[in-house]
């Protein structure tokens, strides 16, 4: 027959291991799905930003947001894990890099004899027009670089040329201009950041910072000033793309540019 002591012994190993795991359990999760340590364009609008952002929710649903977090809307919805990217076509309508089984066959989508745009050969990502109107998909059998579909490096190109640059050692960021370079702005809290774009004139820096589980932040960064803003706290993986009314789309991608000249 077990004893007092026994119990009681029994009753600390417990108390033990279970203090342990909840230990292991903090320090696993220390940095994740914190606050942000940026303003909130949502709670704060800067109306110096310009422009619309197209993003993908984690959800897998389409958002427009006006850069300066005055508002947001929702689009369409996709399966979260089939987008890779977006892409601004015109100011009524974005693309989706996306894997497109189930939906219907694509349309033709006529180009110039010079510049024909791969055909996706069945389970490739090809690109998907939406409608910003009615929310409709259209599969234009344009297949996605692989370069769309792998990403860059951690440097990435402006539409001026210059380049910005994340040190992933101290999570600082860089922009180059010809041999020079300037620090623009530091990422404090150990939490990785990947850069995702630049806006179409050149002063905007579009960058993903992981929150928790399939969420991440969409942050952007003021090339001029050094300043960082958060604009979104649900963004998914997929590259966003931005829009500024008379000036264009940033980022660009070749096949969509020559399926639509």
């Amino acid at each position: 027959m077990r004893t007092r002591r026994d119990l009681l012994y029994t009753a600390g190993v417990i108390a033990a291991v279970a203090a342990i795991a909840i230990a292991a359990l903090l320090a696993l999760t220390a940095g994740v799905s914190r606050g942000s340590e940026f303003p909130s364009l949502r709670d704060r609008p800067n109306p110096d930003i310009p422009g619309r952002i197209a993003y993908l929710r984690s959800d897998g649903c389409l958002v427009i947001a006006e850069a300066s977090g005055a508002s947001a809307e929702e689009s369409t919805c996709v399966p979260p894990f089939s987008v890779s990217a977006v892409a601004w076509m015109e100011a009524g309508a974005v693309a989706l890099a996306m894997r497109t089984g189930g939906l219907p066959a694509p349309s033709p989508v006529p180009a110039p004899p010079t510049a024909i745009p791969p055909v996706p050969t069945p389970f490739e990502p090809q690109w998907v027009v939406v409608s910003l109107a009615d929310g409709s998909l259209r599969p234009t059998g344009i297949a996605v670089s692989e370069r769309t579909v792998s990403g860059g490096p951690e440097g990435i190109m402006g539409p001026d040329g210059r380049i910005a640059w994340l040190d992933f050692g101290d999570s600082r960021l860089y922009v180059f201009a010809g041999e020079g370079r300037r620090e623009v702005a530091h990422f404090p809290g150990g939490t990785p950041v990947m850069l995702t774009g630049w806006s179409p004139d050149g002063r905007w820096v579009l960058a993903s910072r992981y929150r928790s589980g399939t969420e991440y932040a969409l942050l952007i960064v003021d090339t001029t000033a050094g300043a960082v803003y958060e604009l979104a706290r649900d963004a998914a993986i997929a590259t966003p793309s931005w829009w500024i009314e008379g000036v264009g789309a940033w980022p660009r991608y070749p096949e969509l540019e020559a399926a639509t000249r």
